[in-house]
């Protein structure tokens, strides 16, 4: 997935420096410096005349499966299955209960599709190939480092946070016991992920004993994290936690994530 980022053009770090800009945190040197302002302004002008749809799309579900290439009859089908699965989970929703969230008939149901398993595998491909592409498309090429994990932990807050519900069911059939679990390759898009990453890190200078591969599991380790905290945002008993989520998963939360992944928590000429 992330290993064909190389195609794509795209730099984000305008909105970052004009805001830091305008909030005068650049210090009083940088701003009487001309040079850096002509610099920062032409920056600007090449990101508003950039075409809208360099951004990403939205990341809800439904919309994912009304972008995809199946036949209008399957789409219905994958809608209610979308619906109930994040409603009941997988194990306890049965064909007629998708049948009847698509308002259609069991039989056409089986027309499009052989069972209950190989909807939830076509639902999980739409939702995949949707990451896939999207993660493609904008991915910022000319980028740091910096940006690029940024990027990438930005857009699956989005997806968890838009689909709380929808993310806790995928993860919890995914993850859960194996009897009773649908088979969906999830190993491969796994490797996929690991092995984009670590690509990432090849092209830097790590520190010694730092491993490309090593850093890629643990990032994408902090990514399921992300993605699980967000399935909170839909439990009641937990909602003096949710605005402090909300925080943590902000602009600026995701950004501090990523600095303290890359950088460290602690001041190396503060540590006891």
């Amino acid at each position: 997935m992330v290993g064909r980022f190389v195609d794509v053009r795209l730099m984000r770090q305008t909105k970052h420096s004009f805001k830091l800009f305008l909030c005068g945190k650049i210090g009083t040197t940088k701003l009487l410096d001309f040079q850096f302002i002509e610099r920062l302004l032409k920056q600007l002008e090449r990101a508003l005349n950039k075409p809208r749809q360099i951004l990403m799309s939205k990341t809800e579900i439904p919309q994912m499966i009304a972008g995809s290439e199946f036949a209008d009859g399957a789409k219905k089908i994958l809608a209610g299955a979308a619906e109930m699965f994040a409603l009941k989970g997988y194990a306890a929703t049965s064909v007629r209960q998708i049948a009847e969230a698509a308002e259609m008939s069991v039989p056409m149901v089986y027309y499009y599709f052989p069972g209950k398993e190989d909807v939830f595998k076509a639902l999980m491909e739409v939702v995949m190939n949707h990451v896939e592409t999207e993660l493609v498309r904008t991915f910022p090429q000319d980028g740091t480092l910096r940006d690029q994990l940024v990027h990438v932990l930005d857009f699956h807050v989005r997806l968890g946070m838009e689909n709380p519900k929808m993310v806790a069911m995928m993860m919890s059939t995914m993850l859960g016991p194996q009897e009773g679990r649908p088979e969906f390759p999830m190993h491969e898009q796994y490797e996929d992920h690991i092995q984009g990453i670590a690509h990432l890190f090849e092209r830097q200078k790590l520190r010694p004993g730092m491993k490309p591969r090593f850093l890629a599991t643990q990032f994408l380790g902090l990514k399921n994290h992300v993605m699980i905290s967000c399935t909170a945002l839909e439990d009641s008993r937990i909602a003096h936690y949710h605005d402090e989520i909300r925080e943590n998963f902000s602009p600026e939360g995701i950004a501090l994530m990523v600095d303290q992944f890359l950088f460290g928590a602690l001041d190396p000429e503060g540590q006891r």
